[in-house]
C-alpha cells in the first residue's frame, strides 16, 4: 500500500497506482448489490413532491489478507443522517448483547443440552426489506442518459432503520422474537420442549 485510503470516489479512480484495483472493486460492489436487487432506478418524476433524495457516498478499505495479499474493498453507504425521525423511519436500534444475558444464554445451552448455533451473515443489512419509500441519489460513478435516481429495495449500510430490519431477518430463521415500546427492545426465545 502506498498512502492511507482514499477518501471520495474520484480521489480512488484517479489513484495512479492503484485507480483499476478500485475501480474492479466499485464494480464488484454494484455487481453485488445488483444480485440481490437493492434497487431500482426511477426517473426523478416518479419521486413524490417534497421528498428529497439520501444522498450516498463510497468508503474505500483496503484489507490485508491472510496469504500477505491485499484486497481493495468499496461499500456504497447511504447518507442515513439525512433522515428523519417520524418521516423517513419510525423505529430504530442497534441490537447488542449484554455480557450477563449472554453467559446465562450459554449456562442454559449446557444445562439443557441444547444445541447453540453461531452464524456470520456476509451481507446482514443488505437483504431486509425496506419499509415504506426510499430515495436515494445517484452514486458516485454509475452514468445514465436521462436523470435517475435509486428507490430502495432492500436496505443499505447507513440507513437508520438498518437494524432492525436486519433483526427481522435473524427472527425468520431463529426461535427469537422481537417486541420493543417506546424505550425498551426486548429479545425472547421460545423453545418448545422435546416429544
Amino acid at each position: 500500500m502506498d498512502s492511507a485510503d482514499p477518501v471520495s470516489y474520484w480521489e480512488a479512480i484517479a489513484h495512479p497506482r492503484f485507480g483499476q484495483k478500485w475501480s474492479d472493486a466499485v464494480d464488484e460492489e454494484l455487481r453485488s448489490l445488483a444480485e440481490i436487487s437493492t434497487r431500482d432506478y426511477v426517473g426523478l418524476e416518479d419521486v413524490p413532491a417534497g421528498v428529497t433524495p439520501i444522498s450516498s457516498k463510497w468508503v474505500f478499505k483496503t484489507k490485508q489478507l491472510p496469504g500477505g495479499g491485499i484486497r481493495y474493498k468499496a461499500r456504497l453507504v447511504i447518507g442515513g443522517f439525512e433522515q428523519q425521525a417520524g418521516v423517513d423511519f419510525d423505529v430504530t436500534f442497534a441490537p447488542v448483547a449484554n455480557l450477563q444475558s449472554l453467559r446465562m444464554m450459554l449456562a442454559l445451552a449446557v444445562v439443557h443440552d441444547w444445541e447453540f448455533k453461531q452464524m456470520d451473515v456476509v451481507t446482514a443489512f443488505l437483504n431486509p426489506k425496506v419499509d415504506g419509500d426510499v430515495y436515494m441519489a445517484l452514486p458516485q460513478g454509475i452514468e445514465v442518459d436521462k436523470p435517475q435516481v435509486c428507490k430502495l429495495r432492500k436496505s443499505l449500510y447507513g440507513l437508520k432503520q438498518a437494524s432492525v430490519s436486519g433483526m427481522s431477518i435473524l427472527t425468520t430463521f431463529s426461535d427469537l422474537s422481537v417486541s420493543s415500546d417506546a424505550s425498551t427492545v426486548r429479545l425472547s426465545f421460545s423453545r418448545q420442549a422435546p416429544p
